[in-house]
């Protein structure tokens, strides 16, 4: 059974199976499903999300309820730390940018830092590091919004 998951799981997310192949990790990624955690903090006027692990279609969902929490509570200056962030899909693309939305609908912004290679090349591509602000270092990010 772990190897149709982990064939179904290939074809979804070849950036971090490859990762798992080499480390031999596919049994703990079938238990712990590929999560990801979600941290909040306040600095200044700036809460801080910080995400860990994968922003994927099966935890798109919670990022975008986060998201959503933190906009309807009267917070809309947001910046993301992706410092940690191994991954990201189409779903999560769409949580990004459904966010920067709600966020300027609100009379603030979302703001993008620390994003590792992999998923940098994924905003790249797509578009969002030209739609969004983006720092290479969490303290830049913050520092430009003082």
């Amino acid at each position: 059974m772990a190897q149709k998951w982990v064939a179904a799981h290939r074809s979804l997310c070849y950036p971090c199976l490859s990762q798992t192949a080499e480390r031999d990790e596919s049994a703990e990624i079938e238990e712990k499903g590929c999560p990801m955690k979600i941290e909040e903090q306040t600095i200044g006027s700036m809460v801080v999300v910080s995400l860990d692990g994968r922003v994927d279609g099966s935890t798109a969902p919670d990022l975008e309820k986060h998201i959503s929490a933190v906009v309807e509570r009267g917070d809309t200056q947001i910046l993301l730390d992706c410092s940690q962030m191994d991954y990201i899909s189409s779903a999560g693309l769409r949580v990004v940018l459904v966010g920067a939305k709600k966020c300027q609908q609100g009379g603030g912004k979302l703001t993008l830092c620390t994003l590792r290679a992999t998923c940098k090349s994924v905003m790249e591509v797509s578009g969002f590091l030209t739609m969004l602000d983006y720092y290479d270092t969490r303290e830049g990010a913050l520092a430009a919004q003082s």
